[in-house]
């Protein structure tokens, strides 16, 4: 026992401070939901009248809760599973109005910025193909553009016209905008930036044509 004990004592202890791994809320949005945010003040309200009874309509439960890094998130829980569906056909139904306001807004913006930069996006058909075998889409400040424009406000432009005025050249084995970017376009440029490391295609930049 006493060589056990003289052992023991030997035997060296590390301590450290514990890191706090960062939870995992599933079910928690940040404090700046606007429609958690919305529903909990709804949810709290005490007062009698129309509020109160659609707050007892609601399926979840919100509530404020404090991570551990002190900031304030919504933790959502459900009160009555079986209205879950309900209420997702209800935000179902509010996101296509929003999807819809949210287009038009859009487009509105996309207007503008068409009046503003003096950029036309319909095009004489006389005159879509005399600069090369890709189609003229654009019409800026007196010249004529292939390639991607305003009007591709996909993911993929990056919102803001990220590929503005740039077409695609494959390497043959898949069809981009095309294989031979001289017959394509008579005036274009190669961007080495934006297309970085990609070998299945290239990215070139229409410099304009003019009449």
């Amino acid at each position: 026992m006493f060589i056990l004990f003289q052992l023991l004592l030997t035997i060296h202890y590390v301590f450290a401070d514990l890191v706090q791994e960062p939870d995992i809320y599933y079910n928690t949005v940040g404090e700046d939901n606007i429609i958690a945010s919305s529903l909990w003040g709804m949810g709290v309200c005490t007062c009698i009248g129309l509020i109160c009874k659609h707050k007892n309509k609601l399926p979840i439960k919100i509530s404020p809760e404090e991570k551990y890094d002190k900031t304030i998130c919504y933790s959502i829980e459900p009160k009555n599973e079986n209205n879950i569906y309900k209420l997702k056909k209800d935000i179902d139904d509010f996101k296509k109005i929003i999807d819809r306001l949210y287009i038009e807004n859009k487009g509105l913006e996309i207007y503008n910025e068409k009046k503003e930069k003096e950029i036309e996006d319909w095009i004489e058909p006389s005159i879509r193909f005399i600069f090369g075998k890709g189609e003229i889409r654009y019409k800026q400040n007196g010249k004529y553009y292939h390639g991607i424009g305003i009007n591709e406000n996909q993911k993929w432009n990056k919102g803001t016209n990220y590929y503005d005025k740039c077409f695609w050249e494959g390497d043959g084995e898949k069809v981009w905008d095309t294989n031979n970017v001289k017959d394509f376009c008579k005036n274009c440029s190669f961007d080495k930036e934006k297309t970085g490391k990609k070998r299945k295609y290239k990215v070139y930049k229409c410099n304009g044509h003019v009449l």
